[in-house]
């Protein structure tokens, strides 16, 4: 935040209009960092500090911004109509503009878990390419996990061997746990418990040696899961713990990941005098609300330990 308060003083001392998008790639910058740390004021006040553009592909970078604070706030509906109208300005015209937003699309239609859609939109990125491996290997993990979805396991398998493939190729420590987080979770959804393991370990392990806890915690959340299916309750209080600090920092995560979070201190007995379990069922009423298709809830439910907190919602009379 300080190199970036830093960066707009400088630019601000120059009239070069070169200069416009380095500022809102600035401004963008600080608006995720005041929203993971849970300051709405601090970061719509960047978000509306970004300047309005006529051209619809130099619209993009503000989009983008508030798609991520979007869906960053868990409102996956309001990112898709944000990124639905803006797509229609842009027309069928495929260009990098056209590629970020269907990049977008794909994480949204994976929080609502319209799998149709997600698969729909990740062949429509392959189709169009890209040089990124960061962004492939997490394409192909999706794919990966909608081909095993629709019974296609072989055509899975191979998607899911791409997307290591590629992120062994990924040479930037930031673009990496976010990479290794998605093929975890792919994995283990796709039942192969043991490099999901293997995968998170090492996503950790780059995530907090730069600070990343977005991904970490969730990939902490995800070995807390593996270690109480193995029935190594020490270790999942472990993991448990380790995610607990990133938790007391009150920065913002994933919805998902807390509603787990807080039904696995149930389970393991751990914040008690906090009722996790009530927190869970909160949190899952929230989730469902936002999705709110009824296929799609059932779909959400069918996922990790999703359906357990459901149950537990139903047997503690909570309906």
């Amino acid at each position: 935040a300080f190199c970036g308060r830093k960066a707009l003083v400088y630019y601000q001392q120059t009239e070069d209009k070169a200069n416009e998008a380095h500022v809102q790639n600035v401004l963008i910058h600080l608006a995720f960092v005041e929203m993971l740390r849970n300051n709405p004021a601090e970061y719509r006040q960047y978000i509306e500090s970004m300047k309005d553009f006529e051209e619809p592909e130099r619209k993009l970078a503000k989009i983008e911004a508030k798609t991520e604070i979007s869906l960053l706030q868990w409102r996956y509906r309001d990112a898709l109509n944000l990124v639905s109208a803006y797509m229609r300005e842009l027309g069928d015209h495929r260009s990098e503009a056209w590629f970020s937003c269907e990049a977008l699309l794909s994480r949204i239609y994976t929080q609502l878990c319209d799998y149709r859609r997600l698969r729909e939109s990740l062949e429509r990125l392959l189709a169009y390419g890209s040089s990124h491996d960061a962004l492939l290997s997490q394409i192909h993990a999706g794919m990966g996990l909608c081909c095993h979805m629709d019974g296609e396991e072989a055509r899975g398998s191979e998607h899911l061997r791409q997307a290591e493939y590629l992120s062994q190729q990924i040479r930037n420590d930031f673009d990496l746990p976010n990479a290794l987080r998605n093929l975890a979770l792919t994995c283990y959804m796709t039942g192969n418990q043991e490099k999901a393991e293997e995968l998170a370990q090492e996503g950790i392990t780059i995530g907090l040696r730069h600070s990343s806890t977005h991904p970490t915690f969730s990939l902490l959340v995800l070995l807390v899961e593996i270690a109480l299916l193995r029935g190594s309750q020490e270790e999942a209080r472990f993991y448990l713990d380790e995610a607990a600090y990133i938790i007391e920092q009150r920065l913002l995560q994933d919805r998902k990941d807390m509603l787990l979070y807080y039904f696995f201190c149930h389970e393991l007995k751990v914040l008690s005098h906090e009722e996790p379990l009530e927190k869970a069922i909160a949190l899952l009423r929230e989730e469902e609300k936002e999705i709110r298709d009824q296929r799609l809830i059932e779909s959400f439910r069918g996922l990790r330990a999703y359906g357990k907190v459901q149950r537990a919602t139903l047997k503690a009379g909570r309906s």
